[in-house]
Formats: structure tokens, C-alpha cells, sequence
């Protein structure tokens, strides 16, 4: 058994990102050039979380309330809250084995849906141009939580919808702290949220001092050495009461201003953070025994970010502890997908391929600070996924 822990998650905020960050605490002018340059766009707005983008625009839109948004059932729960807490109903659909959206389900559940969001699960891009044809004039907000620089046809993901959500929060590509923005594309929705936005309050400079003092906390609990004999046996119960904030993870606040700046300064190497995560990826990807493990479809026009690799297996748990073992974590990003719908309204059955899926996958990491040699330490990785157990 090895001595150490691979974290499955990346939680990379260091001594020297915060002294970086404090930085914006004196700063006045909320942008990122990179990000106007890379989208073409001066229409990004940046919120403290993803899911405040997602709220704030979904509002925009100003649709009946209780009015039916199409979102996949397989998904963080923090989409459905954001779904009712602007006053709608998420009217959950399927997914496919590449775990986005299924089209078929999308077809014949268009008629009731007013909007719809596409999320781009583990940075594998959704069939969003068939989906948009499909969609009409039915608004579309693209879930790029994971996407960040993955293309489909050389373009990005977040640009084909109306609009789009960004992360670069915890465990997120880039893994920053807190904070989110959107991408406006369509001029239909943009003076709508845009008033909405010059309303919404910013965070007290304590709050995001403090913030970020938690973030290093965290940072230093995810050293693999630490994290496999303190953190992982007691994060479920010890990180849940960790809140230096204060209970706003609902609340709508302009960006904490340290994570923001961070952000700034970590856009000037986001290309190079790509290569090494995508590095990474090909490595899991060619190591994996595909008749134990089956991967991910890849269709020739997509280029994935691989912000994790999700593989296919008939004994999930069984898979988690053998790398455990071998200083590995893997796990079950949103294994808790179909649980968290039924809080929102889900009918069993009602999405057949996600509730089977949802028992019968892992994910493996590759995000771009994991050094590739821990990788192949002792050659675990492809040693472990040769095993009979594994089948």
C-alpha cells in the first residue's frame, strides 16, 4: 500500500497564489483581457460561484414563473437550486453513454421546455450544434464548469448558445477558489442582465480575506501525504462545518477580488495548464485496459479539455479501492445526481440511462498541477488496471 494519496480533486490555491491575490483587493476595474480575447467578447460578467451566473441569467430572462428549463439529471445539484431559485422547474432529461444529453429524450420532451441547459460533463462537449438545431428559438445556457477550452469544430463551448457559465472555483480548470462568470452572446438577453448585474452587491473585503485564509487551509489538507491518513477519512463531515464565510453559498455577490486577480494571473498560462492536463489524460487514457474499462466515445470534430476521464465498469467500488491502494484516488463525480433530482421533482424512471450509468462509472484525475511522474509512480496506474478484479 502506497504511503501517499492522489487526490482525485485539485484544491490549488498556494501560499503564493494568495499573496498574488491580495493583490485585487486594491483593484477597481473588474476584466480579464485573456478572456475578452479568447471569447472576442466584452459581454463577461464574473459573479462569486457558476451557479450565481446561471441564477442571475436564468431570471433575465424573465419567463412565467414555474416555466420548465431543460437540464440532464446527471449533473451537480447546484444547477437544479439554481433552477427554482429563480422560480422555475427543472424538467430533468437522459443522458447518453458519453454522459451529456441525450437527443432523443430532448426531442420528445421539447414541447414543455422554455429554456434549455446543456452542460458539457467532465469537459466532453454535448452534440451542441445538433442541439441547438433542435432547439429553435428555445434560449440555450451552455454548462461549461468543465468545459473551459474544450472546442467542438476549433470553436469553444460557450459559444454556440445564447449564453454561457464558467468556474473557476474549487476543483475547477482553472482551480482558483471562488468564482464564476458568464458569457453573453446574444444581444436579445444582454441589457436585462446586464441591469440585473449593476445591482447585485459585492462581498465585504473580511469575508474575502477569509475566504481565501480557508482556501489555504484546504490546499494544504489535499497534500497527498496528508490527505489519505486526515483528510479524505474525515472530509465528508469535517469540510461540511469548514465555513469561514458565513452561510452564503445561495447569496449573489459580485467576485471575491483575490480569487478575480488570481484568475487574471493564471489566464497568462492557461494554454500550457491545458497541454498538462490534456498530457495527463492520454496517459490514464492509454493505460487503462479498454475490455475492463470501457471510455468515453471521442467524435473526430470534439477536443475535449479532459478536465477528468470518466470509464465504464461493472464493480465501481471494487475499482476504488484497489487504487486506493496503489495511491490513487478515483471516485464518482455527481454519483449523488439521482438522489439530489428527486429532491427537485424527479419521477424514477424517468431518465433510464443516467439512473445506470449513474452506479457504473468512475472518474479518474488529470488536472494539470498533478505532476506526471506521480502518475506512473511504480507504474501503478497501468499495473492496477490490468487486474482481474477490475472486470
Amino acid at each position: 500500500m502506497k504511503p501517499y494519496l492522489i487526490p482525485r480533486l485539485n484544491y490549488d490555491f498556494s501560499l503564493k497564489d494568495f499573496v498574488v491575490g491580495m493583490k485585487g483587493l486594491f483593484k477597481k476595474n473588474l476584466r480579464v483581457p485573456e478572456l475578452e480575447k479568447l471569447f472576442d467578447s466584452n459581454n463577461i460578467f464574473f459573479l462569486n460561484h457558476a451557479r450565481s451566473c446561471l441564477q442571475l441569467f436564468l431570471e433575465a430572462l424573465e419567463l412565467p414563473p414555474g416555466s420548465k428549463i431543460g437540464v440532464q439529471v446527471f449533473n451537480c445539484d447546484t444547477v437544479f437550486r439554481s433552477i427554482t431559485n429563480a422560480g422555475y422547474q427543472p424538467l430533468f432529461l437522459d443522458i447518453n453513454d458519453n454522459f451529456n444529453i441525450d437527443i432523443n429524450d430532448l426531442n420528445s420532451k421539447l414541447n414543455e421546455i422554455k429554456a434549455l441547459i446543456v452542460t458539457h460533463t467532465f469537459g466532453f462537449p454535448a452534440d451542441i450544434k445538433k442541439i441547438k438545431y433542435i432547439c429553435g428559438n428555445i434560449p440555450i445556457i451552455e454548462d461549461c464548469a468543465h468545459s473551459f477550452l474544450s472546442r467542438v469544430d476549433g470553436k469553444l463551448t460557450g459559444t454556440f448558445g445564447d449564453a454561457s457559465i464558467f468556474s473557476y472555483g474549487n476543483a475547477k480548470f482553472p482551480s482558483i477558489g471562488e468564482g464564476g462568470w458568464m458569457l453573453i452572446n446574444s444581444n436579445k438577453y444582454l441589457n436585462n442582465f446586464s441591469e440585473k448585474y449593476l445591482r447585485t452587491p459585492s462581498q465585504g473585503i473580511l469575508l474575502q480575506i477569509l475566504s481565501s485564509f480557508k482556501n489555504l487551509f484546504l490546499n494544504m489538507l489535499y497534500n497527498k501525504y496528508i490527505y489519505k491518513f486526515f483528510t479524505r477519512p474525515f472530509k465528508n463531515h469535517f469540510f461540511e462545518k469548514l465555513d469561514f464565510t458565513g452561510k452564503t453559498d445561495s447569496k449573489i455577490f459580485k467576485p471575491n477580488k483575490i480569487y478575480f486577480y488570481l484568475l487574471s494571473e493564471k489566464m497568462k498560462h492557461i494554454n500550457a495548464y491545458l497541454a498538462l492536463q490534456q498530457k495527463n489524460a492520454k496517459f490514464v487514457i492509454n493505460s487503462i485496459d479498454p475490455i475492463k474499462m470501457r471510455k468515453v466515445e471521442i467524435e473526430q470534430n470534439v477536443e475535449p479539455n479532459y478536465f477528468m476521464i470518466p470509464f465504464i465498469v461493472s464493480n465501481p467500488q471494487a475499482v476504488i479501492e484497489i487504487f486506493f491502494n496503489n495511491g490513487i484516488e478515483i471516485g464518482q463525480h455527481f454519483k449523488n445526481s439521482i438522489n439530489w433530482a428527486f429532491q427537485y421533482g424527479y419521477k424514477k424512471n424517468c431518465c433510464e440511462n443516467a439512473e445506470i450509468l449513474s452506479i457504473k462509472y468512475l472518474t479518474f484525475p488529470t488536472y494539470h498541477s498533478l505532476a506526471f511522474r506521480n502518475l506512473n509512480s511504480g507504474k501503478s496506474l497501468k499495473r492496477t488496471s490490468k487486474l482481474e478484479t477490475c472486470n
